[in-house]
């Protein structure tokens, strides 16, 4: 088990337990045993994906906007289930493997594992301003409301357009106006998966529903174009369906 989850684990449990509470930074410390500093960096991955809020500088934490009070279910069964899984994709396929969701405009990457270093399920949330570069931000882009898309779309344009990078353009319409841009983003949202093929390598995404149809996230991979047999693509889609239901489950 990554101990990182399983402190973030029980600073949520014990917030949601107690969610009227207003907690410092250094009773969550002595909660999981580490420093205020080292308690803050959980935290602060914590208050970016509004499982807790922040209520300003030292001011102190509490449940957060997505009530987890009410919904955390998140147990650790299924944290070993998802690390069980993640494993065993790496140990079958050696490929790199990507969890990330849509956070107001940017990717953050939630889970990671790498056949660099295949031991461990990597939990350190990292956000990366890459949704334009990536299929895996195309696919989540893709997912959100209309006026998210076009509120994306204005901070981005340059003129009446927005300038696409030259080793990307393979992805979206030369220099796409607002209705090229909506228009390709809703063709995307319609694919069951993206597949691209750039540089030796093939990448692969695939998107995770919850119950209620609506995207919780994409699983990604990237790996030598050489193996990529239609074969492979096949055992590889089936592969990110079973994670997708552990996932939801």
């Amino acid at each position: 088990m990554i101990q990182v989850i399983q402190r973030a684990y029980i600073l949520l449990e014990n917030i949601a337990l107690t969610p009227e509470k207003i907690w410092s930074i250094k009773e969550l410390a002595r909660l999981i045993d580490v420093s205020p500093p080292t308690c803050y960096n959980i935290v602060d991955t914590l208050v970016q994906l509004n499982l807790i809020q922040c209520l300003g500088k030292r001011k102190g934490y509490c449940a957060g906007s997505l009530q987890i009070h009410q919904n955390f279910s998140m147990d650790l069964r299924k944290i070993n289930r998802i690390n069980e899984l993640f494993r065993r994709f790496e140990q079958e396929y050696h490929y790199l493997l990507e969890q990330s969701l849509y956070n107001h405009g940017y990717r953050l990457i939630t889970a990671q594992i790498s056949p660099q270093n295949p031991l461990f399920v990597h939990y350190n949330s990292l956000i990366s301003d890459d949704i334009l570069l990536t299929l895996s931000g195309k696919m989540l882009l893709a997912h959100q409301e209309k006026k998210e898309q076009i509120l994306f779309f204005q901070k981005k344009k340059q003129g009446d357009h927005l300038v696409i990078n030259t080793w990307v353009q393979d992805l979206w319409p030369h220099e796409p106006t607002l209705e090229d841009f909506l228009a390709e983003l809703e063709d995307t949202r319609k694919k069951y998966f993206l597949e691209r093929s750039i540089r030796g390598s093939f990448q692969l995404i695939f998107p995770v529903y919850n119950d209620q149809n609506q995207l919780s996230c994409v699983l990604g991979t990237v790996g030598p174009a050489y193996s990529y047999t239609p074969e492979r693509k096949e055992k590889l889609l089936q592969t990110f369906y079973d994670l997708s239901v552990a996932l939801k489950a």
